[in-house]
């Protein structure tokens, strides 16, 4: 029984049985009560002890059961509370579940970026009580290895950064505020990374230090690019060439030191100003000017060569290469423009065409040889061209050493290293003198080192020696690097191969060493002509359809005429018997032998003449048709059959130079082949570069925004959502989760009108801060999922919640953007490796057309990727034998071709197939097609459409060949307004293989 229910069955017991022992008691009480209502008459005569008693038991029945009922109330109340507190710890228990499960998530979500979280005791020596897993990624120790004490985080820190640690700790807890600072770890495989260190210091009530609450970010490539980009730009002004950048609307924001030297003008003559206004002159090319607007206007990049003129007025010709550098909206950001001298260029170029002029001024019987000669300085005058194309593509790969100021290699990348035969762990720490070339001075190089470790740049030629002994040739700037007291603290060294430069300018010499000795044998070639005709002992004549015009002194004796003008005016008939001894007449027999040598270039035979005298004599005659002053004429020359043996001689001679000469031509052909391809690969630097800066660009930006978001949510998360109750903490939720699942960036215009609409949508809800939370809106993508939100607007803490929110989702965003933009950069990598690499083994390998293909339409994309529509039909195919840097020859000038005829807008279309026994290639553009009075040339070398200076006209003439040396053939289907189409059919099995 209850303790209400004993209540009640006492209160009735005492109000029912007191009252009936009363009656015994006193046995009237309940007759006067009831029945007389004599009472009250009853006070004065009965005992007042008797009246207690009387009302004793009913006063205590009363009591009872008013405390029954209390009792009763009170259960009824303890059983409604008992209820409330159920079903309120109930539910406090399932948002504790709720509240801790997104805590899980969120720590989740924190370790998928690659962050340490890490908890340690102040007071036990900073034993650490808590390591996130994922320290075992970031330091290549297990979080057990931590938690068990076999590692501690101090053990990695390097000695220096440590002692900075242990400041900033002692710093921080003296003035209570949170630690951010970066410093260096070694993890277990010896590899150094930059960590940033960010601890919140947590105390106890009595005010003590209790515990050391810390994130470990991993910075090592920030760190990495950061010094990277310091030393870029040292080189960008340190560099001999002119560097000049311009806003979109072409004003010059920055020029680098190299401009001053360049111009004579300083920054500030020309900041604020159009490069245009201050360098250019009378002399100017206006359709050149013209030109780059039109290219500039549609943002498109340009190389071209211009006059320009220096401060003192001194006119130069620069080639001028500009790029547009594009943001992350795709709008222009600025226009970066290299200027290199070409004005020594040109003056050679001129002097070549005044020496060309002054041998075409030559005598008439020497007009065929000076053609071939001309032809050979046109060769020349190309393959110069290309050997300057090749060095300037050079240039944007250059290698680079950092030195010390005690002369040793403190870093090298790859690409210098394997210039001197050494990987890069071979030459780190060594001493740099290792590397000099026998023949180097000593004095000379104690010189180099005093002047670079006064600080002076010096840019030269270097001879340095390769690790198998041979002569590397390299130009290179030597860049000191001070401290801010202006002391040198080391030496950067940028440098560019010149060594395959170096062999082509010794063949390009001993070519012009053999052109002049060529000049001079032809000079004395005509010498000796004309020495022959008239003193030789043989007998030489000049024939027209007139007869006799010309003989020397030996035709004179010979023949037994008194004089030349004698004989001159002697018909050609009567120097010879009517008949020949074969039975045939002097006459028809002539007539013959004037055609086969007209025919064939020139005709020998033998003859029997006649002297003055009548005596006939056998002599060979040599017929040599010739132009003299634009007039068919023969050179007869007649030799004495006696001499034949020794003639045979000299022949022989001048064959094997007819044959030294073929061999040379070959040579120059091959020279002219991959002279074309590095002339290609130059014009794609440019774009390249700007391909691979654009997602070096969103890298930077993305790990900028990273490190900004994490600064600003690592101290302010942990108390957010502590405090967040679960209606909020699910709002937050789910901003995060919608927020980060959208990849669609609006324009910039676009963003601005969504702002606006949004704003003034909720102020006329009455929603605080509704510009901020408008602008959080938007950059996070929610414009068009705001309905989901609407309910929580008016929330006190909702601009909170949405910067929290919005501070996470940039940091996912940005770390996606990284990934995407690194893809990127490794793919065109990849692509350009493919295409530079050269093999010099002479013998066919298995190449897959299709990767070929795909690897030429990669180094394009920048080209072609906004006008140009690319469509692909790539057919499954056999690998086949063929020479694979060739065949990339062939694809890179077909797609060059097709998309400059379209003017780099249209519809570029590349198909491969397997057809029988061959594979065909066909490209095909939609430009304006090929004009039929032209179609017949487009193979011939050295025919181009092409302004001056843009093509060499070689591009067709070398696919030609590449392609019927792998036994194949290419023609080509063109209509007028439609464009044209190149196909390229190459046998599965060559004939050889």
């Amino acid at each position: 029984m209850t303790t209400t229910q004993q209540y009640g069955f006492w209160g009735v017991l005492f109000g029912c049985c007191f009252p009936a022992m009363a009656w015994f008691i006193d046995g009237y009480f309940i007759q006067e009560i009831v029945f007389t209502g004599s009472f009250l008459s009853q006070i004065h005569t009965k005992n007042p002890i008797h009246y207690i008693i009387d009302l004793a038991p009913l006063v205590l029945g009363l009591a009872f059961a008013y405390m029954g009922s209390i009792a009763r109330k009170l259960q009824n109340l303890s059983i409604s509370l008992e209820k409330t507190v159920q079903d309120r710890t109930q539910s406090l228990s399932e948002s504790e579940k709720k509240l801790k499960s997104k805590q899980e998530s969120l720590l989740k979500l924190i370790d998928d970026t690659g962050f340490v979280i890490l908890k340690t005791l102040p007071k036990e020596q900073n034993r650490i009580i808590e390591v996130s897993e994922s320290v075992l990624e970031l330091t290549g120790y297990s979080a057990q290895d931590f938690l068990k004490g076999k590692k501690h985080l101090r053990d990695i820190i390097l000695a220096e950064d440590l002692k900075l640690l242990g400041q900033s700790y002692q710093n921080a807890i003296s003035n209570k505020k949170p630690i951010d600072i970066y410093f260096r770890i070694k993890t277990k495989d010896e590899e150094l990374r930059w960590l940033n260190n960010k601890t919140k210091l947590v105390y106890d009530g009595q005010n003590q230090l209790e515990l050391l609450e810390t994130l470990l970010i991993d910075v090592t490539r920030a760190k990495r690019q950061e010094q990277d980009l310091k030393k870029l730009s040292l080189v960008a002004q340190s560099t001999l060439n002119t560097v000049i950048i311009t806003d979109p609307k072409g004003i010059t924001l920055w020029v680098n030191n190299g401009f001053e030297r360049f111009t004579g003008y300083t920054a500030e003559d020309i900041i604020g100003k159009k490069p245009g206004e201050v360098l250019q002159g009378p002399g100017t090319d206006p359709k050149t000017t013209a030109t780059m607007r039109e290219y500039l206007t549609h943002n498109l990049p340009i190389k071209v060569e211009i006059l320009n003129y220096t401060k003192q007025k001194k006119p130069y010709w620069t080639e001028l290469d500009i790029t547009p550098v594009f943001d992350d909206q795709g709008e222009v950001e600025f226009f970066m423009s290299l200027q290199i001298d070409v004005s020594e260029h040109k003056a050679m170029t001129q002097e070549i065409r005044e020496q060309h002029a002054a041998l075409l001024a030559s005598e008439e019987e020497l007009k065929q040889n000076l053609e071939e000669m001309q032809a050979t300085q046109d060769q020349l005058s190309v393959a110069h061209l290309h050997l300057q194309a090749r060095i300037n593509a050079t240039d944007a790969t250059a290698g680079y050493m950092e030195l010390s100021t005690q002369r040793k290699i403190q870093s090298i990348n790859a690409k210098m290293a394997s210039w001197l035969g050494y990987t890069e762990k071979e030459l780190v720490l060594k001493e740099h003198k290792l590397l000099l070339w026998h023949e180097t001075k000593p004095e000379d190089y104690e010189s180099f080192w005093t002047r670079l470790l006064a600080g002076e740049i010096i840019s030269q030629e270097y001879a340095r020696k390769h690790k198998n002994g041979s002569l590397v040739w390299l130009y290179a700037s030597y860049c000191p690097m001070k401290d801010k007291e202006g002391k040198v603290v080391g030496i950067m060294k940028l440098a560019i191969n010149l060594t395959s430069s170096k062999q082509k300018e010794v063949e390009i010499q001993q070519q012009n060493v053999r052109l002049l000795k060529m000049q001079q044998e032809e000079r004395d070639a005509n010498e000796i002509f004309k020495a022959l005709f008239e003193y030789s002992s043989n007998v030489h004549l000049l024939f027209d359809d007139t007869g006799i015009t010309n003989c020397n002194n030996a035709a004179v004796s010979l023949l037994g005429y008194e004089s030349k003008s004698a004989l001159l005016k002697v018909h050609p008939a009567v120097l010879s018997p009517e008949v020949q001894p074969d039975g045939r007449t002097s006459l028809e027999k002539s007539i013959e032998m004037d055609g086969l040598a007209r025919q064939n270039g020139f005709h020998r035979f033998e003859w029997l003449h006649r002297k003055a005298d009548g005596a006939d004599f056998w002599v060979e005659v040599t017929l040599t048709p010739i132009k003299i002053k634009e007039k068919d004429t023969l050179l007869v020359v007649w030799h004495d059959l006696t001499d034949i043996k020794k003639n045979e001689t000299e022949i022989i001679a001048a064959r094997q130079t007819a044959e030294e000469s073929l061999k040379h031509l070959t040579e120059a052909q091959e020279h002219l082949i991959q002279s074309e391809k590095m002339a290609t690969l130059g014009q794609l630097v440019a774009s390249i570069a700007h391909e691979i800066n654009t997602p070096l660009g969103a890298i930077r930006s993305s790990s900028g925004n990273s490190a900004n978001s994490i600064v600003q949510i690592i101290h302010q998360l942990p108390d957010f959502l502590h405090n967040l109750n679960p209606t909020d903490l699910q709002v937050f939720t789910n901003l995060v989760e919608k927020a980060s699942t959208k990849t669609a960036a609006l324009s910039t215009r676009d963003q601005r009108k969504q702002k606006q609409l949004l704003r003034e949508e909720m102020e006329q809800k009455h929603v605080s801060k509704a510009d901020e939370l408008a602008e959080l809106i938007v950059e996070m993508g929610l414009h068009e999922d705001l309905h989901d939100f609407k309910a929580a607007l008016n929330q006190t803490n909702i601009s909170t919640i949405f910067q929290n929110a919005h501070l996470l989702t940039s940091l996912m965003k940005s770390n996606q953007i990284v990934r995407v933009a690194a893809d990127k950069v490794s793919k065109i990598v990849f692509a350009l490796k493919n295409f530079s690499r050269q093999d010099n083994s002479g013998l066919k390998q298995l190449v897959n057309i299709n990767l070929s293909i795909e690897t030429t339409l990669t180094l394009y994309h920048n080209q072609i990727k906004d006008s140009v529509e690319t469509v692909k039909w790539l057919a499954e195919l056999p690998e086949i034998e063929g020479y694979p840097d060739e065949l990339a020859q062939v694809w890179t000038n077909l797609i060059h071709n097709a998309i400059q005829a379209m003017n780099y807008k249209g519809q570029l279309t590349v198909k491969t197939s397997v057809q029988a026994s061959l594979i065909r290639v066909s490209i095909a553009d939609t430009g304006p097609g090929i004009p039929t009075d032209i179609q017949d040339k487009i193979f011939n070398p050295f025919f181009t459409t092409k302004k001056a200076g843009e093509g060499s006209g070689l591009g067709l003439d070398i696919v030609k060949k590449i392609v019927e040396k792998h036994q194949g053939k290419i023609y080509f289907d063109t209509k007028l307004g439609e464009g044209t189409t190149f196909y390229v059919d190459l046998p599965l099995h060559s004939e050889n293989s």
